[in-house]
């Protein structure tokens, strides 16, 4: 019994943290055929600011879970972002019945993200 509780702890981590959606210019389209907010975090690997959004944006995907769809899409292996006029990282887009309501270009703390989730969703 002891050995199951620290693997069960891995998968949990491993699947608790699959609540953040990965956005290709495959799915994209798909992604917004919902009447739930969606925001996409379009980030690159190699940008500071990124990186240290990064675990506030897991943390919310995880929090909202259901109730809102968020998704990263990694602007170096995808087109999408051109489409939509990004040029700074990272910029949040809020989604609602496949309008942008919210658009932000630059890092925001979790607590502010958190206002916009509720103000939006």
């Amino acid at each position: 019994m002891k050995k199951v509780l620290p693997c069960f702890a891995i998968l949990l981590l491993v699947f608790g943290a699959c609540a953040q959606k990965t956005i290709t210019d495959a799915n994209f389209s798909a992604t917004l055929q919902t009447n739930k907010l969606v925001i996409l975090d379009f980030y690159a690997t190699w940008c500071g600011p990124c990186k240290r959004m990064a675990p506030a944006i897991e943390s919310l995907a995880r929090e909202y879970d259901g109730r809102v769809i968020i998704g990263k899409v990694d602007v170096d292996s995808n087109t999408v972002d051109e489409l939509n006029n990004v040029h700074a990282y990272p910029t949040l887009m809020f989604i609602k019945n496949n309008r942008i309501v919210y658009r932000h270009e630059g890092a925001l703390p979790k607590e502010t993200l958190t206002r916009l989730i509720e103000a939006y969703k």
